[in-house]
């Protein structure tokens, strides 16, 4: 049975941090008097990743942290210190990076991938251009003027034929290779391209419910590039024809442009990501793509690895990331604790201000920050956000009467508003702000007062003097001596902190 986690310490993984490293450490955290081991995710991510939330692999243990032989040594060293280990696991996103297998295999076979039902697109876009393909926005510039600079090439190693964008490599549908093998079987008089090229443009065309068709279609394109592949070792001319046809592609605008266009993706301008960008991504960023993990086939598959973990006692819990981002939470909850039924599993789920943690959920709770917020209001001054919101009162009304233009004071208007606001005073704005100050202040030290009484009860001795803002007991003057003092006394206050905890009551 699963351990339950007394006290935590998370580590970061990453290329400069493995599991080796880990070890060395392991010793000073049981001296600690520390229960469980919290690791951040290392399952296969993106090349050079720092804190491995884009994943690529979920069957692999990351190779750049010490793969599965650093794994099973860290894991060791973890038993025989008595020590349990907790996990960061990302179900809601993977990376788009080259290494991830199930999306190159989407960019190159669209609607009749393997994986199409894995990820959170949008096939049926009301934009006819975009219907049954994925917006790749990765361009510096509009796609004419990228294409025209040369840019964008077809590269050829082998019997495998990429795009290349920049240093940016995506897939060519096998379908599309049939115009240009069949020019260059023209060249190198070659029946057995000929064929090739026919038996590529009839692959078929299937729907990603359509699974029996999806896999006869793969294979049907495996056996072809096998046929290819032993046809260019055989017979030089052809991959000499092949080559020319490539580069003749490549020098005429408008056959590359043909040649793009039937491809499963568009590439963009960088900036069409906003308008047009047809699937999930992970907040705004366009790398990390949503994965469909409602889908019983997409869990187990995503899943394996740690599901076998907890099973096995490697694990004792884990921590999800980003629940809020699932199309159905409770569902996957469910779903994870029926494999998994004594594992400790806590969601990284945001409670906003009234906002309780769902009770339906089959989990142990948050992993903390609601709890964190209420603790810092009991380190931090709240005083200290008069200050802060007397200063940037001040401030603003000092940005308010700078001098408009000389074109703008000649006309009638721009002189009367010219003498208002050179008559005009910041009190009233400093007034109103240290009104609102107020408020917030006493909501602050409400909140405050609620953890202390806390505490207390809790028998928690915290007895910390972290005083982070400091009262001027001189007056702001004028001009850059104004700005001087509003900068020393911002730098002498933790201002972020005290907005937080005066906006959280």
């Amino acid at each position: 049975m699963a351990r339950v986690p007394t006290s935590t310490y998370r580590v970061q993984f990453h290329k400069d941090f493995t599991f080796d490293d880990a070890i060395a450490i392991v010793d000073y955290l049981r001296a600690l008097g520390i229960s469980h081991f919290y690791a951040s995710p290392y399952l296969q991510a993106a090349p050079g990743s720092m804190h491995g939330y884009d994943v690529v692999d979920h069957r692999r243990v990351n190779e750049e942290v010490g793969g599965e032989e650093g794994h099973e040594r860290f894991c060791s060293a973890l038993k025989d210190a008595g020590l349990g280990q907790v996990l960061d696991i990302v179900p809601n996103h993977m990376s788009l990076a080259r290494q991830n297998k199930y999306w190159w295999d989407v960019l190159e076979n669209g609607t009749n991938s393997r994986y199409a039902s894995f990820f959170d697109v949008d096939w049926n876009s009301p934009e006819e251009r975009l219907r049954d393909k994925v917006l790749v926005p990765i361009l510096g510039d509009q796609y004419g003027r990228v294409l025209k600079s040369g840019d964008i090439r077809i590269v050829r190693m082998g019997a495998s034929f990429t795009v290349m964008v920049y240093d940016q490599e995506l897939p060519v549908a096998p379908q599309t290779l049939a115009p240009l093998l069949s020019r260059a079987a023209d060249y190198a008089r070659s029946d057995m391209l000929n064929f090739l090229a026919a038996s590529f443009a009839r692959l078929p065309q299937a729907e990603f419910w359509d699974r029996r068709l999806i896999l006869a279609r793969h294979r049907d394109r495996n056996v072809l590039l096998k046929l290819l592949e032993r046809l260019c070792a055989e017979e030089d001319n052809v991959c000499q024809a092949i080559d020319r046809t490539v580069k003749e592609f490549n020098a005429n605008a408008d056959d590359l442009d043909a040649f793009l266009a039937a491809q499963n993706y568009r590439l963009a301008f960088w900036k069409a990501a906003d308008q047009q960008l047809g699937y999930r991504r992970f907040f705004d960023v366009n790398t990390l793509i949503g994965l469909r993990v409602e889908r019983e086939h997409v869990f187990d598959e995503t899943h394996a690895l740690i599901i076998k973990w907890l099973k096995a006692g490697v694990l004792d819990g884990v921590r999800i990331d980003h629940p809020d981002g699932l199309r159905d939470p409770k569902q996957y909850f469910e779903r994870l604790r029926s494999y998994a039924p004594d594992a400790w599993i806590v969601g990284e789920k945001i409670l906003e201000p009234g906002e309780w943690m769902r009770s339906e959920w089959p989990i142990e709770g948050t992993s903390g920050y609601d709890f964190l917020n209420l603790m810092l209001g009991t380190l931090i001054d709240s005083d200290g956000l008069k200050s802060w919101v007397s200063i940037t009162a001040y401030l603003l009304a000092i940005r308010r009467r700078s001098p408009p233009s000389r074109t703008t004071r000649r006309s009638p208007w721009g002189r009367k508003r010219w003498a208002a606001m050179s008559t005009g005073s910041p009190t009233s704005s400093c007034a109103s702000a240290n009104r609102t100050a107020s408020t917030a202040t006493s909501r602050a030290r409400s909140a405050a007062a609620w953890c202390v009484r806390w505490l207390r009860a809790s028998r928690c001795i915290a007895r910390m003097s972290f005083r982070t803002a400091r009262k001027s007991s001189k007056k702001i003057a004028s001009g850059s001596r104004a700005r001087f003092s509003a900068r020393r006394i911002i730098g002498k206050m933790w201002t972020r902190p005290c907005l937080t905890s005066c906006a959280r009551f």
